[in-house]
């Protein structure tokens, strides 16, 4: 991504609507490339003062895409707390499945030709996203936040390092945030060249001075230094830290946590008793999405 890509017209299309009691659901395409098609889904609340925060929701490799219960969960908490949702399906994943995938494909591995990884593409995306989010009246563009898990926990890292628009952040279980190599995690988490001069720590203390909450399943031994560095610049209380001890998901107390954050810091609440996972969320079926 350097130089960082054209942003060349997104000719977004809405092609579709699901009509829920307290939100909608539109069914959103459009170009990150010339030609290369996102499809995605937006939620919007109906009861919300606008333009409403909103948030990016990159997702991981649990085997759906937009339409995975992971993504389906907090976009559906994220709506019904009054923020505009952005799910959509990764590449290789979901409508984009013929794409290839996470793991060595000819999609993914050919990248390397071209002088491209499958992480930058899945970057842009989530940059791309947020422009389209721009030409949305509903939008609050001064408050943007992304959150991810697993490797959409790195794509949220790397988003909030290079995209300024993203204020708050909350990167869930991010363990593969950089591969040193080829058979260490999934081949989107490879990227070339960047390791010894860029090591994990290093690269999630590049988030300052962001508002960031890492949420992590195990205890993060080198998390530290990014705390550090909030501490020696005196914004400690834009750090933020959770071990939630397993599973490897982006699970109920990861989804408060979240909401906590984003509430504290784009709505001025500052109470978890209002950030709690609304009941009975309803997950809709692929079909439907």
């Amino acid at each position: 991504l350097d130089p960082l890509p054209e942003r060349t017209p997104l000719n977004p299309q809405v092609v579709g609507t699901v009509e829920r009691n307290s939100y909608r659901i539109e069914k959103v395409r459009f170009e990150s490339f010339p030609g290369f098609y996102v499809t995605a889904n937006l939620y919007i609340p109906k009861n919300a003062t606008f333009p409403a925060p909103a948030i990016v929701n990159p997702h991981g490799h649990w085997g759906g895409g937009k339409d995975c219960y992971q993504v389906q969960y907090r976009a559906i908490g994220l709506v019904m707390m009054g923020y505009v949702a952005m799910t959509w399906d990764k590449i290789g994943f979901g409508e984009r499945e013929l794409l290839g995938g996470h793991g060595p494909s000819i999609y993914t591995t050919n990248l390397w030709l071209t002088g491209h990884t499958l992480m930058g593409l899945e970057v842009w995306e989530v940059m791309r996203a947020i422009d389209y989010l721009y030409t949305r009246e509903e939008v609050d563009k001064e408050r943007i936040g992304a959150t991810g898990g697993s490797g959409g926990g790195s794509q949220t890292i790397y988003a909030t390092i290079l995209d300024d628009r993203i204020k708050v952040a909350a990167p869930v279980v991010y363990a593969g945030i950089m591969q040193i190599g080829w058979g260490y995690g999934c081949i989107c988490e490879t990227i070339p060249n960047l390791f010894p001069d860029v090591t994990p720590s290093i690269l999630r203390a590049l988030v300052f001075p962001k508002k960031v909450l890492f949420i992590n399943e195990h205890d993060d031994a080198e998390i530290d230094f990014t705390r550090e560095v909030y501490e020696k610049y005196g914004i400690s209380e834009y750090f933020g830290y959770v071990v939630t001890n397993g599973p490897h998901d982006y699970t109920k107390e990861s989804r408060e946590n979240m909401y906590a954050w984003f509430n504290k810091w784009f709505l001025g609440i500052d109470d978890p008793a209002k950030a709690k996972d609304p009941e009975n969320l309803a997950l809709e079926s692929p079909e439907t999405l």
